[in-house]
């Protein structure tokens, strides 16, 4: 039973007439994955957006008279959000839903409801629905099972769950199916989450509120992305998850190669300094595989790529693709930096219409070798005692020069366009399925040929069709004018079109980058991330409201600050304390904190500091022979209590002690300037003020001695922090471990940036 709250004793409930918010597609309430419109044609992206707005929301109309009702029972300020209880007089025994309020502009005696939300209480247009207004609590955790059974290309449910539940809903009831949209569908993808749980009640508001979101997938994970190693092992096309190729030339085995089943790989770690030699071997002679290369997962296929073996040789065992260090395109096209792109996508594809098996793959970073041109005649062949044969252009022994001669030219046809391949004469010599590309050669510099007419047919889909427009480009963003080929469209695709997918830095959804101008790409962003940017956050560090898109230089103001900061902490120079020093606990000449040099003040007159010396060397003496009667004391080197053994001996063995620990304490007349800047030398990690530095060895209570604890095992064990720093942030954290370890990486200078 959901319990409701009532705020400010505000009582309205009215029976409207259900009236369906504008609709472009009917299958979105249907549970269909596609969105159709009658189920003959698929949306447009502009009226799926105004869909998306508007349908997959809990936001309802109502009429401007159910505003005034509830402002005139409010007492003071009117409640936000507004929420209201939704329920099905005609249904009694059904369950009611929870939703929010987008405006009260509707007609009078109506309610605009999207068909989501009325298919959960079963309505029908025209029908009455009793509308109720509630207070509802605030959620404080939410767990949501998705429905959808392929989630393979749903990259992070829980940004997208919280990205739609933040832009499109206000209440949740636990039970309700929600209808959640694939914001990187360009023909509406639709996945549909179970409101499985809901704290504190089965009804609440998720807005202002922090909700702990738990995802439950189909196959019962919410991470199912990620990568494996595909060293020593074979390449499988069953998963869309990328297989690991390392560029040290280990071949990998593609079992099973098929029109519809590419193969993926993924080069994570590679030298920018060194050219990516991609070698593709074991092809069958009758078979059209090429591997395309891109830099994102999302935007690298047989349509869309940077590189190809596509200018290869066709119909051969063997192509190699080379990808020259620093090549321009692996920078990140909307990056205004020189930075290359962390990973390079591969896929292996072919377009025959039969399964090939064993094709090979391997990535190396090796210097290419410079080939040997045996027709040069200023080289001559590579050994002296060879001749190369004026038909085939191979190095033969010369003793047998002229038999092979003479043989090849009698059974031999090699091919007049200059590519050096050989034919038998009794096959007919050259075969007509031959064909050359001189366009091609001639643009690019390299023999651009193959054998087949598969291959010829292929060569010219590629570079020789023209197309007139992109596919993907928004329509808000069309390109302009077509494309000379194929090959220009997949660059374009791979690059500038305004519908490449990419992960947005702000949102971490799988988006079109929508259309990017050139302030855009000066500023690093997408045109997608410079809306999604435009949304503010809270600095954790000074509290200031930024920009998303501005938070990256903001923090690095802060930085900036944080390195250059001149007001170091200067430690207490008893070795027991970890409190530091402020303007307000340095009046002394000893460089204690106040609470350590309490015992030793005094009213007296003590120009040369004598009666100082004695003060301390009485606590030394006290806490050598007494103790300090403390049972959690760790002055292990200068107390009784913590070390018995200190006046076994009696005087004979506390005086000599007590004279070195003065000595330590340097007590020489020095101002507090001097002794504040020394320490401040010391916190600054230099090692050569600490001479100068007193050091002292007094009791200190309880709480000290816990901290100590962890301000010893950070600066020591850790060794990330000089100890001052260490000591400040524990001193400011009260005690707090997590909160001082935010404070040390927030405010801290590391020993490494000194």
């Amino acid at each position: 039973m959901t319990s409701t709250v009532e705020d400010n004793n505000i009582k309205w409930s009215s029976r409207l007439l259900f009236h369906p918010a504008d609709l472009s597609t009917s299958s979105i309430g249907g549970g269909s994955s596609d969105s159709s419109a009658g189920g003959n044609s698929v949306v447009d992206d502009a009226n799926l957006a105004a869909t998306l707005t508007t349908q997959l929301s809990d936001k309802i109309t109502l009429p401007a008279s159910v505003l005034e009702a509830i402002v005139a029972q409010a007492p003071t300020a009117l409640p936000s959000p507004l929420t209201f209880r939704l329920s099905n007089p005609a249904r009694p025994q059904q369950r009611a839903t929870h939703v929010g309020v987008r405006e009260f502009s509707g007609v009078e005696g109506t309610a605009q409801i999207p068909r989501v939300v009325a298919a959960r209480i079963g309505l029908e247009p025209s029908q009455p629905v009793v509308v109720q207004y509630v207070a509802l609590p605030k959620a404080t955790s939410l767990t949501l099972a998705v429905l959808e059974d392929d989630d393979a290309k749903v990259d992070d449910w829980k940004a997208l769950l919280e990205a739609q539940l933040r832009s499109g809903y206000t209440a949740l009831t636990k039970g309700d199916t929600l209808v959640i949209s694939d914001p990187s569908s360009r023909s509406g993808k639709f996945y549909q989450c179970l409101v499985s749980d809901l704290k504190p009640e089965d009804a609440a508001c998720i807005i202002d509120t922090d909700i702990d979101l738990h995802i439950v997938t189909p196959n019962g994970n919410a991470s199912t992305q990620g990568s494996s190693s595909s060293k020593g092992k074979n390449v499988s096309q069953a998963s869309n998850v990328p297989l690991v190729a390392s560029v040290d030339g280990t071949p990998i085995v593609i079992p099973k190669l098929d029109p519809g089943n590419d193969a993926k790989l993924i080069i994570n770690n590679w030298d920018s300094a060194l050219p990516i030699n991609i070698k593709l071997s074991n092809i069958p002679t009758d078979g059209n595989v090429n591997v395309f290369v891109g830099t994102s997962e999302y935007s690298t296929s047989s349509d869309v790529f940077l590189w190809s073996t596509l200018l290869a040789p066709a119909d051969v065992a063997e192509k190699t693709l080379t990808i020259p260090s620093g090549a321009e395109l692996l920078r990140d096209y909307v990056s205004n930096t020189d930075k290359l792109a962390d990973k390079i996508y591969l896929v292996v594809h072919t377009d025959s219409g039969a399964e090939m098996a064993n094709v090979v793959i391997a990535v190396d970073q090796a210097p290419a070798e410079q080939d040997v041109d045996m027709l040069d005649a200023g080289n001559g062949p590579a050994d002296p005692s060879s001749k190369v044969c004026a038909n085939c252009h191979k190095a033969v022994p010369a003793q047998s020069y002229q038999m092979h001669a003479v043989f090849c030219e009698r059974n031999n046809v090699v091919c007049p366009r200059g590519c050096g391949k050989l034919f038998l004469r009794r096959d007919g010599g050259v075969p007509q399925t031959h064909w050359h590309c001189d366009e091609c050669t001639e643009q690019y510099g390299t023999p651009v040929y193959g054998n087949i007419t598969a291959s010829h047919a292929l060569h010219n889909t590629y570079f020789h069709e023209p197309v007139p427009a992109c596919p993907q480009c928004l329509p808000e963003a069309p390109h302009t004018g077509g494309f000379a080929s194929r090959v220009a469209l997949a660059l374009h695709l791979a690059t500038a079109c305004s519908g490449r997918l990419h992960i947005c830095r702000f949102c971490h959804l799988r988006v079109p980058q929508e259309e990017t101008t050139y302030l855009d790409r000066a500023n690093g962003f997408t045109g997608h991330e410079t809306r999604c940017g435009s949304k503010t956050t809270e600095c954790t560090t000074c509290g200031k409201v930024v920009k998303l898109s501005l938070l990256a230089s903001h923090m690095d103001y802060h930085n900036s600050l944080r390195l250059n900061q001149k007001n170091v902490p200067i430690p207490c120079t008893n070795v027991n304390c970890v409190r530091t020093l402020t303007d307000a606990t340095s009046e002394n000449p000893l460089g204690l904190c106040s609470i350590c040099f309490g015992p030793l003040h005094s009213t007296v007159y003590d120009p040369t500091g004598v009666k100082l010396a004695q003060r301390v060397e009485r606590r030394y003496v006290i806490q050598a022979t007494r103790g300090c009667g403390k049972p959690w004391c760790a002055n292990y080197g200068a107390c009784a209590t913590a070390n018995p053994t200190l006046r076994a001996g009696g005087m004979a063995q506390v005086m000599p002690l007590v004279q070195a620990l003065t000595a330590r304490a340097n007590l020489k007349p020095t101002s507090t300037t001097t002794t504040a800047a020394a320490a401040a030398a010391t916190a600054n990690g230099n090692p050569g003020s600490e001479a100068s530095l007193p050091q002292f060895e007094f009791c200190v209570d309880e709480m000290t001695t816990k901290r100590k604890l962890f301000v010893d095992m950070v600066t020591e064990d850790e060794k990330i922090y000089a100890r001052a720093w260490v000591a400040r942030a524990v001193e400011l954290a009260k005690g707090n471990e997590a909160r001082a370890r935010q404070w040390l990486e927030t405010h801290a200078i590391k020993l490494a940036e000194q």
